[in-house]
C-alpha cells in the first residue's frame, strides 16, 4: 500500500493537477478504527470548504 505523507497541487488551467508528491510503500499490519466517524466528517467538511474557497479565488482571478 502506498502511503502519502505529501501531495503538492497547482491551478493550471481552471484544474487542480498534482505537481508533487512524497510517499513510501507499506507492507505492515493495519488496524481498522470504526469509531463515530466524526473526525472523517469533520476532515471531509474542513477539505471540501478549502477546496471550495480556492475555487473561488481561482475563477475570480
Amino acid at each position: 500500500m502506498k502511503i502519502y505523507t505529501e501531495i503538492n497541487y497547482k491551478w493550471l488551467d481552471g484544474k487542480l493537477v498534482e505537481t508533487d508528491s512524497k510517499s513510501f510503500e507499506y507492507e505492515g499490519n493495519l488496524t481498522l478504527c470504526a469509531g463515530d466517524g466524526g473526525v472523517v466528517e469533520t476532515v471531509t467538511a474542513a477539505v471540501t470548504d478549502t477546496t471550495t474557497a480556492a475555487t473561488e479565488v481561482a475563477t475570480s482571478v
